[in-house]
């Protein structure tokens, strides 16, 4: 894919950019960008959890960038746009083809979300998360 490598170079500085709505469009992005590689690069017939090189290689380094933001980022709207990116990519690229312990790690985020204890949702002065 011509100019992926430079998309997410681009990309990764900007999901650490200061302003939260910068974070979150970088987060959508960066999404858009792996899902784009996958219809590209479509994994071999009769393999549907496996993903192509190309994928692999992005999804590789997005996917530890959205869970961190998710884990970390005090923004509710950079987390939440990263908790959904996150989403996308295991709905669109397959359980399979995430692997089972990035599954339990997203699992135990969507744990943290739910019970209003990630990062974004604990208020100043009320502790860490967990």
């Amino acid at each position: 894919m011509p100019y992926a490598e430079e998309c997410l170079q681009v990309l990764t500085t900007m999901s650490q950019y200061w302003h939260e709505e910068a974070r979150a469009a970088a987060f959508d992005s960066l999404m858009k960008l792996t899902l784009a590689a996958h219809k590209a690069f479509p994994p071999a017939a009769g393999e549907p959890v496996v993903l192509s090189e190309q994928a692999r290689l992005l999804s590789e380094q997005v996917l530890p960038m959205l869970s961190s933001c998710i884990e970390d980022d005090c923004s509710k709207p950079a987390a939440g746009a990263a908790a959904a990116a996150l989403a996308q990519l295991i709905k669109q690229l397959g359980r399979g083809a995430v692997g089972p312990t990035f599954l339990e790690g997203a699992a135990n985020m969507a744990q943290l979300l739910l019970q209003d204890k990630a990062a974004c949702q604990v208020r100043p002065g009320e502790g860490g998360v967990g």
